[in-house]
């Protein structure tokens, strides 16, 4: 940040978050410090952690936006309802967390697919471990460079399902930023899921196949069909393990050039 740079800090401090009737977040004061911009709703408002990059993140976005609202909230306060995990609370979790875990919340994974993210694989990367925790059939309604959005694939009956989300790009500062969520699904789980491409069954299946080149498309059938209650069909079965093999084949073609080069390198 350069000294021509202005940002205006709003600080809030001696009580705590609650909500309304209406669900609607209010701040009455406090200890633990968190903050929002000026665009975002309330239950938008992110953890600020005593580490350098949780503060480099506010900062980086008040340059962008300058202005940014900060809340000091009383420890015995329920800071918890709509708060962002600090980075530290989400290095933690996904250090220790599994590609798929067993936890029953249906909410979006945010540590998944924050705010704002790098590109539009890493959004798709979160939508596909959403739809997989969650047993819910996604598809990927908009899907480009600088704009991408999904909804839920579930078509049983006249009323759609109103889950939704919605993310483009910000060019101020390089990311993808989430705009629209409807976090709230009103089907019911059909089995199906739209997003489960034959790629993303290869990436699933990848280190299986490494370890045993005849790993049968049947079986990965009946693995999805046992750990994800969703149906995959045959044919996605074979197309992803094709896939698998194919990037298993570039794999050690690249490891044979570095040999080559290796060897040209000692033989100098």
């Amino acid at each position: 940040m350069s000294t021509l740079d202005v940002a205006t800090f709003s600080v809030y401090y001696g009580g705590n978050w609650v909500t309304s009737e209406d669900e609607k977040d209010a701040y009455i004061g406090g200890e633990k410090v968190s903050y929002n911009y000026p665009y975002e709703d309330n239950k938008e408002r992110k953890l600020l952690c005593e580490r350098d990059s949780s503060f480099k993140k506010m900062r980086d976005g008040a340059r962008w936006v300058k202005f940014v609202n900060v809340y000091l909230v009383d420890s015995e306060g329920d800071e918890e309802i709509g708060a962002e995990p600090c980075e530290e609370e989400l290095r933690v979790e996904r250090n220790v967390a599994n590609f798929i875990d067993e936890d029953d919340d249906e909410q979006f994974d945010y540590h998944n697919t924050p705010p704002n993210s790098d590109d539009e694989d890493e959004f798709k990367e979160a939508l596909v471990d959403y739809a997989l925790k969650g047993e819910w059939n996604i598809k990927q309604n908009r899907w480009g460079k600088v704009k991408c959005e999904a909804i839920c694939g579930v078509e049983d009956g006249e009323t759609l399902c109103k889950w939704r989300i919605y993310c483009a790009y910000e060019e101020p500062i390089g990311k993808f930023m989430v705009k629209t969520f409807e976090h709230e699904h009103s089907c019911t789980k059909d089995g199906y899921c739209k997003i489960w491409k034959s790629r993303v069954i290869a990436k699933l299946f990848l280190d299986d196949i490494r370890s045993h080149p005849d790993f049968k498309p049947r079986t990965m059938e009946e693995n999805i069909l046992k750990n994800f209650n969703l149906v995959a069909t045959i044919d996605k079965c074979r197309k992803g393990k094709k896939i698998a093999l194919e990037i298993i084949q570039k794999e050690h073609e690249e490891q044979f050039y570095r040999l080559r080069d290796y060897k040209a390198e000692l033989l100098r």
